[in-house]
């Protein structure tokens, strides 16, 4: 018996040591392994795990896939509020029944800088109509909770706005209504990111951290959430005289940075 379990033993540690050299094996030399090749355009390309490989780019590659890129995003623009829709589903050819404003705005300052590239009113047209639907998400009722906040999506169902504040969301919309100001000199973006800006800093917890999102609860409660994070600010537009905003806004940056110093480094 102990004859045999000493040659099962030998067995086991054999086939433990195989296994160990086959992973090393795909570990140090990936390529190898999971090397292979298709024909695109009677053309041999490479790949590897699936994805296809290249080697090279040029000018006509890249310029392909920003036209790739521009034809993606036009598409998930809603034709009616020209508010951007977060899910394309590909095999039903469908969108998500809501819009997003933190992706319409993202999606906006990308057009903005492909209209620095390429000079292309098409593209400056729809960036301004994308900064309606940006301008109107905008919490502008005073007194209330998010004041200068913007809401986090829109419901195309029942025309509603989701009554959610989120800072990330704000803090990347201020980055578009910034460019969109500095492109048209047309001070309704300075003066929304300005109110965003305010809303901003009624989000920092005492010591220095953020409070990521506040939002109203199915029990009719505002509540947020305990995530902390670090707050996104803005560069209001350099002026001869800093402004009591600019200062307050600094002194809130400053007091983030103090407190998170090992994050930030």
């Amino acid at each position: 018996m102990a004859k045999r379990n000493k040659k099962l033993f030998y067995w086991v540690l054999a086939i433990l040591i195989l296994g160990a050299g086959v992973v090393g094996y795909k570990f140090l030399f990936p390529e190898k392994q999971f090397s292979s090749s298709i024909e695109i355009n009677e053309k041999q390309k490479e790949l590897i795990n699936g994805a296809l490989i290249v080697r090279k780019l040029d000018k006509e590659m890249i310029e392909q896939k920003i036209e790739q890129g521009k034809e993606y995003l036009f598409k998930m623009i809603d034709k009616e509020e020209n508010g951007v829709h977060k899910y394309y589903y590909a095999l039903n050819d469908t969108f998500e029944n809501r819009l997003h404003t933190t992706y319409t705005s993202t999606l906006t300052f990308t057009l903005l800088e492909l209209y620095d590239l390429e000079k292309d009113d098409l593209l400056l047209n729809q960036a301004l109509k994308c900064a309606e639907f940006i301008l109107s998400m905008q919490n502008k009722e005073k007194g209330s909770k998010g004041y200068g906040a913007f809401y986090y999506s829109y419901y195309l169902g029942n025309k509603e706005k989701e009554k959610k504040f989120v800072v990330g969301t704000t803090s990347k919309t201020i980055y578009t209504l910034l460019k969109l100001y500095k492109l048209t000199d047309n001070r309704k973006y300075l003066e929304s990111a300005e109110l965003a800006a305010d809303w901003l800093t009624t989000m920092q917890k005492a010591n220095g951290s953020m409070k990521s999102y506040i939002r109203y609860n199915e029990e009719g409660k505002w509540v947020h959430d305990t995530k902390e994070s670090i707050p996104e600010f803005i560069r209001l537009p350099a002026t001869k005289n800093i402004t009591k905003r600019q200062k307050r806004l600094l002194n809130t940056l400053l007091k983030s940075m103090k407190t998170q110093e090992e994050i930030i480094l």
